[in-house]
């Protein structure tokens, strides 16, 4: 992965909150994609999804 030093904590933080399930499920729906952009806007929709989830959980 290359990204800015300041995404690192985040990006940790949202692999530590995934769960084997999740990430199953996840692979399992991208093998179906056509495209790598495909791919690209559902891992952002998951990822979004997991960070929605943690700030409710801390609220």
């Amino acid at each position: 992965l290359s990204m800015s030093a300041v995404s690192v904590p985040e990006v940790k933080a949202t692999i530590r909150a995934t769960t084997v399930s999740e990430a199953e499920l996840l692979v399992t729906r991208v093998k179906k994609l056509a495209t790598a952009a495909e791919v690209r806007a559902m891992v952002s929709e998951f990822v979004f999804g997991l960070a929605a989830q943690r700030k409710e959980r801390k609220a």
